[in-house]
């Protein structure tokens, strides 16, 4: 018997003062991440957000606003990751500690009037963009 295909949600971040990324309660729905998910964060708000060994693999993650801290306590992977996407969003995250893969494009500044900011901010922080890591593709985009 083959197991049941895995269903794909888009979830929202919750939680202004963040949390766990494993945690169903900081998700509308209120949910936990699987394989499959767009994981997005619309908040304005500045918080971080930890990725542990319990969600290592997220369909997409989009950023539209805010500032977003990311923790890897273990390595995470998406197939793309978008920071500043849609006419006036403007986001900016950050990764402290850990391993985020990126397998088809990591993205700061998808689409006109978007501004996405990316920074890699440790010695102990990577970022592995394995097809293509674009700075401003239609919008501003920074990368640190």
């Amino acid at each position: 018997m083959s197991p049941a295909p895995v269903s794909a949600a888009i979830l929202q971040w919750l939680d202004p003062a963040g949390g766990l990324a494993s945690d169903p309660g900081n998700w509308i729905p209120s949910q936990f991440p699987n394989s499959a998910d767009h994981l997005m964060f619309p908040l304005s708000s500045t918080y971080p957000v930890t990725f542990n060994n319990a969600v290592p693999f997220a369909q997409q993650h989009t950023y539209l606003e805010g500032a977003v801290t990311l923790t890897m306590s273990s390595p995470h992977t998406t197939n793309a990751l978008v920071v500043g996407d849609g006419n006036g969003s403007s986001a900016l995250v950050t990764l402290t500690t850990g391993q985020l893969t990126a397998q088809a494009a990591a993205v700061a500044g998808s689409q006109a009037g978007s501004v996405g900011t990316l920074t890699i901010n440790d010695d102990d922080a990577t970022l592995n963009a394995l097809n293509q890591l674009v700075i401003g593709s239609s919008g501003n985009g920074t990368l640190n």
